[in-house]
């Protein structure tokens, strides 16, 4: 049995990247054919939603999708999503004037992408080049949300603490919300990935995902 916890990790790594670039499309439509609850909305704090809607060669039907949103932020957004979601109008304001610029202004690319915000959440949009452009796909992305099968999902990236994963696993308003953590902390939604401890929060969550959930049991439920 291997031990060695980086070696597991890497070897991780290099079937995820395996699985996007060897006929990813064509085992795609086989898991798409496998899977009879195909509308489903995944509101997440990253951009995993996007990555499992590929998984199954679906359409985005999320407005979260390839952005991130800090932890604070994402508990106010899922506490109050369709506030959020239905009576926001997404604006977009200089990335100095993020009340985030202190945790983010480190980041290498930060400054480069879009900030939006809807009334005090900021929705970072780390893979979009222009406002124009993120405008436009989260419009159209949000009349697409399924308000009736939603898929709640947060980790414990960007700086995100023990007491902002203990709010998120007292929240009551979904019936399907799971969260990605590197540390063993008790909660109802929590999924422990140890591959990532050494690094104090899980670095990528899609990265040995099928060992720690059944997500096709999760998406049908």
């Amino acid at each position: 049995m291997i031990k060695n916890e980086s070696f597991l990790c890497l070897l991780g790594h290099i079937k995820y990247k395996l699985m996007l670039n060897i006929n990813e499309k064509k085992i795609s439509k086989i898991r798409n054919k496998s899977l009879k609850n195909k509308n489903f909305t995944i509101i997440s704090n990253n951009c995993w939603g996007g990555y499992i809607y590929r998984l199954f060669n679906l359409p985005y039907q999320s407005p979260t999708i390839g952005l991130f949103i800090m932890p604070n932020d994402y508990l106010k957004f899922v506490n109050n999503l369709e506030y959020y979601l239905k009576e926001c109008k997404l604006k977009f304001i200089n990335p100095k004037d993020s009340h985030n610029y202190d945790e983010l202004v480190s980041h290498a690319c930060y400054g480069s992408y879009p900030v939006g915000l809807l009334d005090d959440v900021e929705i970072l949009f780390m893979h979009y080049k222009t406002e124009a452009e993120a405008l436009e796909k989260w419009n159209r992305r949000c009349e697409r949300i399924n308000w009736d099968n939603l898929i709640i999902k947060f980790n414990d990236q960007n700086g995100c603490t023990n007491e902002q994963i203990e709010k998120f696993n007292k929240i009551n308003k979904y019936d399907k919300m799971i969260c990605f953590i590197a540390k063993k902390i008790p909660g109802k939604y929590n999924i422990y990935m140890w591959e990532f401890k050494k690094d104090g929060y899980v670095v990528d969550d899609k990265y040995w995902l099928m060992q720690h959930l059944n997500l096709k049991k999760l998406i049908e439920k």
